[in-house]
């Protein structure tokens, strides 16, 4: 069958990497990501990945669903802030399939903190070994999968979205990606219900890598059946005619037929989850009338000097400086890495060699060769050249105009970027070369791979410091002023040096810990009529915005102002004014 998938033969004329040489690299390269990257953005157990903002808010909701699970919290989709608008998690990420880890180690007596890096550091494990395991299934060589896996789990693009922790877990992307592969190569049932599986499980971690990967399955079919339908012109409708033999044996035909039942009841128990969630979050969106503006999603879209952005690593970050009409340049840092694409390109030559003669790389080279082409759609079909993008068009089908930042997608490109490097490494695994000098030189396109990396300056927080430094002195401030009965309602004013997240998430915080509702918030929306924590507006300004929205009930609206604490580090301060009537400077 053309498209059938040929692992990596070993021949004996030629001079082969033994398996332990390839563990040894996997090892080594693994070491790399984890000790040049992970630990060191995790200060070694000191830091929180991240500023103190997304990262804060991220533990919110970690903290919020472990509370729900274990009974301290009632209500899951409504949190304790925002108080009293309903629904706030639907407001942003909800972690409804990355929250495990997070709930074990919580169980297990590590505070907030530590469980968070916890939590982060086996959703980064998780990316790479996941990924790993499926290029070696696909065919790739053990040594060639690991570079692949290092590219998905800590290229450049990868690294500076640590501030936005919710991006963390796309475990579920290769693997939803091996078994599309195989639903359109052998046309098995069991493949289709593992891409449905996988698919709703990266929902469940990130709507937004959700949809990213949705759109990866879709520009790989349409390449794909290009690709065929042009080199194989002649024979292109046996490719969707021939079967694969049924003749196995009766045994083995049982456990086939339990694993597709396991795989199916699996499969739409994730796909009920995702769809209730989602009609949950198209409810909250239209009650509180939330809407993207275009002018926003339109600095979120990459444009061609988006590719050469890496400000935080010291190797490549010269790049970027001839780049100055890149829009929120922080959240459009996609540029792969100089190593990353070198060894790329080798792989993408060695693909395009092997397509051109029967090897025993001549599939793997058909699926390299289809990853490349589906990176430059994605590409392609998201990129801003000037005022136009054909991704403006997508915006009228639902759901799409609700993300925002679509340079995220890099994160899903990633893949088909692994590929092409995997592919890089595997040309020289099955080169005709003497051992030695084929060692040396696997060696160096490693070391291509990973440099840039483990150069990398990552942005994190001090525990200590930081996180909880903020919070003794809100702790001291609350004790100083008055205290909070259980059914308190805090609200905490914003000091004039603060940016106003930071408030926000200090009062979440707080009153997240002693199981109390506060009117402060912070999230991927606000409800309506939001207004920032200033001391200068009167006390009882959010909950005039509630009832201005839900309608008016003084009853309900007494008691709030009966329990409402207002804390206010500083008091209201105006510059005065000089005799022309504008503040002096």
């Amino acid at each position: 069958m053309i498209l059938s998938h040929t692992p990596l033969r070993k021949t004996p004329h030629e001079p082969q990497l033994g398996e332990r040489q390839q563990y040894l690299l996997l090892g080594l390269v693994f070491a790399a990501g984890f000790f040049g990257y992970l630990m060191v953005t995790l200060g070694w157990g000191t830091m929180i990945p991240g500023d103190l903002g997304d990262a804060r808010f991220n533990s919110v909701i970690l903290e919020h669903l472990y509370q729900w699970v274990t009974r301290s919290t009632p209500k899951l989709w409504s949190p304790p802030f925002f108080y009293p608008f309903d629904g706030a998690l639907a407001f942003s990420d909800n972690h409804f399939g990355t929250v495990w880890p997070y709930i074990v180690a919580r169980l297990g007596g590590l505070p907030r903190e530590h469980a968070f890096q916890v939590w982060f550091a086996i959703g980064t494990c998780l990316n790479f070994w996941v990924c790993w395991r499926v290029l070696t299934r696909l065919g790739y060589s053990i040594a060639a999968s690991a570079a692949g896996a290092f590219v998905f789990t800590f290229a450049l693009p990868a690294l500076s979205q640590e501030g936005h922790a919710q991006l963390v877990y796309r475990f579920a992307i290769p693997l939803a990606f091996e078994a599309w592969y195989r639903t359109i190569t052998t046309r098995q049932f069991l493949g289709l219900v593992q891409t449905a599986l996988w698919v709703a499980v990266q929902f469940l971690c990130s709507i937004y890598l959700g949809i990213f990967l949705v759109y990866l399955l879709i520009a790989f079919s349409i390449v794909s059946f290009l690709f065929f339908t042009l080199r194989y012109a002649k024979h292109w409708p046996l490719l969707f005619t021939q079967r694969q033999s049924k003749k196995k044996h009766a045994s083995g035909s049982r456990a086939s037929s339990q694993k597709t039942i396991i795989y199916i009841a699996l499969a739409m128990a994730a796909l009920a989850l995702v769809y209730f969630t989602l009609r949950k979050y198209q409810q909250i969106a239209f009650d509180y009338h939330f809407v993207r503006s275009m002018d926003e999603i339109k600095s979120m879209l990459p444009r061609p000097g988006s590719y050469l952005l890496a400000d935080h690593t010291v190797l490549s970050n010269w790049l970027g400086r001839y780049v100055s009409d890149v829009p929120m340049r922080s959240e459009q840092q996609m540029f792969f890495g100089l190593g990353t694409i070198v060894v790329s390109i080798l792989g993408l030559l060695g693909s395009l060699w092997h397509l051109c003669r029967p090897t025993k790389l001549s599939q793997l080279s058909q699926l390299t060769f289809i990853a490349f082409l589906t990176l430059l759609f994605l590409m392609g079909a998201t990129m801003m050249l000037g005022t136009q993008s054909f991704y403006l068009e997508l915006l009228t089908v639902p759901g799409i105009s609700s993300i925002r930042a679509v340079s995220r997608i890099v994160l899903v490109m990633l893949l088909p970027m692994g590929l092409m490097v995997a592919m890089g490494v595997d040309s020289l695994v099955t080169a005709k070369w003497a051992m030695r000098p084929k060692y040396l030189a696997i060696l160096v396109l490693f070391a291509l791979v990973t440099v840039e990396s483990m150069f990398y300056q990552p942005h994190h927080a001090p525990i200590l410091e930081s996180w909880g430094g903020r919070l003794r002195n809100l702790e001291a401030l609350i004790a100083k002023e008055l205290p909070l009965a259980a059914n308190s309602i805090l609200f905490v004013n914003q000091a004039s040096q603060d940016t106003f997240f930071l408030t926000e998430l200090d009062a979440m915080i707080y009153a997240q810990d002693r199981h109390l509702r506060t009117l402060n918030g912070y999230s991927g929306n606000t409800p309506p009529n939001y207004t920032y924590p200033d001391p200068c507006l009167p006390n009882d300004m959010r909950v005039n915005s509630f009832f201005a929205f839900a309608g008016p009930s003084d009853t309900k609206r007494q008691q709030i102002l009966d329990n409402l604490r207002t804390i206010s580090p500083l008091p209201c301060f105006k510059p005065p004014e000089n005799k022309a009537g504008t503040a002096q400077k």
